[in-house]
């Protein structure tokens, strides 16, 4: 029997709709959804469309034909072929049903194979990771519709029985996140920023978050504290409380830009928004 995700959505009370994409750990937010390939920068075209393929055994729940010969609009080198940008890019699809994949090998993570349907190009599939934000490919017209408890159960929550210390942490979106802290009935609510920078710089001051629509948060006296980045360079970190006109701005404003000290980093469009969930979730 295969297995089939049907949407539960319907059932619930929705009370978020925005343009976020990326369904994460809930790709049956993505049923019934028109959505279509993301545009891409030229110069990474060559190398995108690479989750697009023509057969699925819906019964078997694998992808089992021969990745080279299962592309849709076959581009590229045998080594990394994948779909031809021009051809899929700015078509709609309806997503049809989606189907979680039998593994290959017991420990594989979780993906997801997602029947599309457009007019001029039929049926094809996608293959979906949800751990794989970035590597997303598809763009929700209108955007998904989240239920109530979506952004508040990413809250991370702590509890020190010796200080009467609660703690709540958001998730990070952009290198953004924010921390709740309740000690002896009194609550504060900490922004923290990170931005990666090249060069080393030792106490260094100043934080400077950038909105939408060109208004600013800036704290100038904020420290700035400085680590190795796990990659290459160094991660540039602000730690700083917030005031409740500050808290307001922050959950009314996108934000689109973001400094520590002299090094610039950018918000995309659904961190932005997510950005403002988590903090709502945190002041109710």
């Amino acid at each position: 029997m295969r297995k089939v995700i049907f949407t539960l959505t319907l059932c619930l009370t929705v009370i978020i709709s925005f343009g976020q994409s990326f369904p994460e750990n809930n790709p049956e937010l993505l049923l019934n959804k028109t959505v279509k390939p993301k545009v891409i920068h030229e110069s990474l075209r060559k190398y995108s469309y690479r989750n697009f393929f023509l057969e699925f055994d819906k019964e078997k729940r694998q992808f089992t034909k021969e990745a080279k010969r299962n592309k849709p609009f076959p581009s590229g080198q045998n080594y990394y072929l994948v779909s031809d940008y021009s051809k899929l890019v700015g078509k709609e699809f309806k997503v049809l049903e989606i189907f979680e994949i039998v593994p290959q090998y017991s420990f594989s993570n979780k993906e997801y194979a997602i029947e599309l349907e457009n007019p001029e190009i039929g049926r094809i599939f996608y293959k979906y990771d949800p751990r794989d934000k970035f590597g997303f490919e598809l763009e929700v017209v209108g955007g998904l519709d989240f239920p109530e408890d979506f952004f508040c159960s990413k809250i991370e929550y702590q509890k020190d029985k010796f200080e009467d210390k609660e703690i709540f942490y958001t998730p990070y979106a952009s290198g953004i996140r924010f921390m709740k802290v309740i000690d002896r009935g009194e609550t504060t609510i900490y922004l923290i920023v990170r931005v990666s920078g090249s060069t080393l710089n030792v106490g260094k001051e100043g934080l400077y978050i950038l909105f939408e629509d060109g208004t600013k948060l800036i704290k100038p006296d904020a420290k700035i504290d400085v680590e190795v980045s796990s990659g290459s360079g160094y991660v540039y970190s602000a730690f700083v409380p917030l005031s409740q006109s500050e808290i307001k701005l922050l959950i009314n404003k996108d934000i689109t830009d973001k400094r520590t000290y002299i090094y610039d980093g950018t918000v995309d469009n659904e961190s932005a928004k997510e950005i403002r969930e988590y903090l709502k979730c945190l002041t109710k």
